[in-house]
This record gives C-alpha cells, sequence and structure tokens, in this order.
C-alpha cells in the first residue's frame, strides 16, 4: 500500500508477548510487528492501519501516540491539516481502528493560534491523578514553536493551564 522507503515517527508498544511498532509513511500509519525487537514483518501489509481514508475530513496523519484504556487501546495522532489538532481513535487489537475523531473541544491555546498538535500521552493516574499529555503548538512566528502540557482524567475531556 506503501512505495516510499522512508518511515518516521515511531512509536511502540508492547502486547500479548510482542512488540508493535507504529511508524508514518505517504501521510498514513503502518504497523510493523516483532517477537525479538531484530525481524519485524508488516502486521497489516495489504493496508495502512490508519489514513486520510478514515480521518474526518481526509486529513494525512503523523505522530502516533497508544495507550491501553481497559480492554481497549486509545491512539492518539496529527491530523495533517490547517489548524492542526489532535485525532483519536479506539481498537482492540491494535490493527482495527473505530471512533476516529478529532478532540474539538481542546483548550484554545492563545499561545498556539494555529492549533495543538503531536499528543504524546501518559498514563500518569497512580502518580499525579491523570492522563498527562505533551504537545506541541504552532505560533504565528516563522518556524515558531512551543511545547505544552494538558491533563484528562476520561482522555476525552482534557484541561490545559
Amino acid at each position: 500500500w506503501s512505495r516510499s522507503h522512508r518511515q518516521i515517527d515511531p512509536y511502540l508498544v508492547r502486547h500479548d508477548g510482542r512488540y508493535w511498532c507504529f511508524y508514518k509513511t505517504a501521510g498514513r500509519l503502518g504497523l510493523l510487528v516483532s517477537d525479538d525487537l531484530h525481524a519485524w514483518e508488516e502486521a497489516s501489509p495489504d493496508r495502512p492501519v490508519l489514513g486520510p481514508e478514515d480521518t474526518p475530513d481526509g486529513a494525512t496523519v503523523e505522530n502516533p501516540c497508544v495507550v491501553r484504556s481497559g480492554d481497549e487501546f486509545v491512539l492518539f495522532f496529527a491530523p495533517c491539516r490547517p489548524g492542526r489538532g489532535i485525532g483519536v481513535a479506539r481498537s482492540a487489537d491494535l490493527i482495527h481502528w473505530r471512533e476516529v475523531r478529532y478532540l474539538e473541544d481542546f483548550p484554545r491555546l492563545p499561545w498556539a493560534p494555529n492549533g495543538p498538535t503531536a499528543a504524546m500521552v501518559l498514563d500518569a493516574r497512580e502518580e499525579l491523578g491523570h492522563w498527562l499529555m505533551a504537545f506541541h503548538g504552532e505560533t504565528d512566528r516563522a518556524h515558531g514553536a512551543a511545547l505544552g502540557l494538558a491533563w484528562s482524567d476520561d482522555l476525552v475531556i482534557w484541561h490545559a493551564p
């Protein structure tokens, strides 16, 4: 499904005794799987696990981050579109994603008028009582960017200082 030899934005997940590596290529997310971190094979050789055909507005995707929530996985991703944003999807098996949407109610950030993107979510509930998100915010300056933090109790509603 991809003829590109360039894979970037790796994100590694350990599940069922195997290693799963999400990556971006050609505006889509692929998924490799390995038993030993040495030999890898495509987990979905016939199609990307997430691409523009799956997003609400046809945006390409990048910057995957996956967390476990209960008995399923939650994928955070960055849509490549004006205003950027943070995308989210759910899966039981890391390959088939559903409920693909954008966090439309994410807090407005005056220091990042071009939107948040590239979310990295950590389960800090034991230490801090919340899920914690670090994200990239695009400013109006040429090549301007900043990093921000947000927190959530449910991975749906996010708060930022």
